[in-house]
């Protein structure tokens, strides 16, 4: 019964977690420039 107990709680911070990595990493990729942009600036950081 303790097992059943610990792998519930387990399961549900692994949900809760899971929610919050999906959404930060949603939120990275909308507000990632697009690729011609960063390439732009780093040329313009090479070459002044």
């Amino acid at each position: 019964m303790r097992k059943l107990s610990k792998e519930r709680s387990l399961h549900l911070v692994n949900e809760y977690f899971e929610t919050i990595f999906n959404a930060a990493i949603a939120t990275q990729i909308v507000f990632q420039p697009p690729a011609k942009q960063q390439i732009a600036r780093q040329e313009e950081k090479l070459w002044g």
